[in-house]
């Protein structure tokens, strides 16, 4: 009887994983774009599923901001300490700002990021804005200490402005959409989705 790679046998569990593995780590490590996506995908499946109002040249971009947005979500639960967050948050910090001068580090994150901030058709019509990823930074490191105090309303507002709103700023700058009552609209749809979280 023949036994091949994907027959049923000894070892065929161990052989089947090696051959998973080794097609994701070679998929992944040719298209960038695709764990971008993968990573939304996985953690912020809603998000992904809105990549379609996106031109097909903007949405790796897309994925990338969404991508940053999730990862920085998920540090305070990710972390055993504040300290540790707040050195993630300290290092993402620094890969924005290296981003923004052509120098990221080599996450697939920090790359997306400098490719949307360099991209032409993106700063044609302005660019994506700096302090707004600065701002998300901030509010959610400034997340990571367990509060004295239950937060009062206006400040889960302020926290939903910081994070959620200012992700949206980005998604429209991305687009080139710039206008104050654009704004004004996207900082109540973001504090709305902040205090649905």
């Amino acid at each position: 009887m023949r036994t091949g790679l994907l027959s049923a046998g000894p070892g065929h569990a161990a052989r089947a994983a090696t051959l998973r593995t080794t097609y994701s780590i070679r998929h992944y490590a040719s298209t960038p774009d695709v764990v971008l996506r993968d990573m939304v995908s996985k953690r912020d499946y809603n998000a992904c599923l809105t990549h379609y109002a996106y031109p097909p040249a903007l949405q790796p971009h897309f994925f990338a901001l969404r991508a940053f947005h999730a990862e920085l979500a998920s540090i305070k639960d990710d972390v055993s300490n504040e300290l540790i967050g707040r050195v993630r948050m300290g290092w993402w910090r620094e890969a924005i700002l290296g981003a923004y001068q052509n120098r990221p580090p080599g996450h697939p994150i920090a790359l997306g990021l400098r490719d949307a901030i360099r991209d032409p058709a993106v700063l044609q019509h302005g660019g994506l804005v700096q302090e707004h990823f600065l701002r998300i930074i901030d509010a959610r490191e400034a997340d990571l200490a367990d509060p004295l105090a239950p937060p009062t309303l206006a400040d889960l507002e302020q926290y939903a402005e910081s994070t959620s709103s200012r992700m949206l700023y980005l998604q429209l700058n991305l687009l080139g959409l710039s206008d104050p009552k654009l704004d004004e609209l996207f900082s109540h749809i973001g504090k709305a989705i902040g205090l649905t979280i």
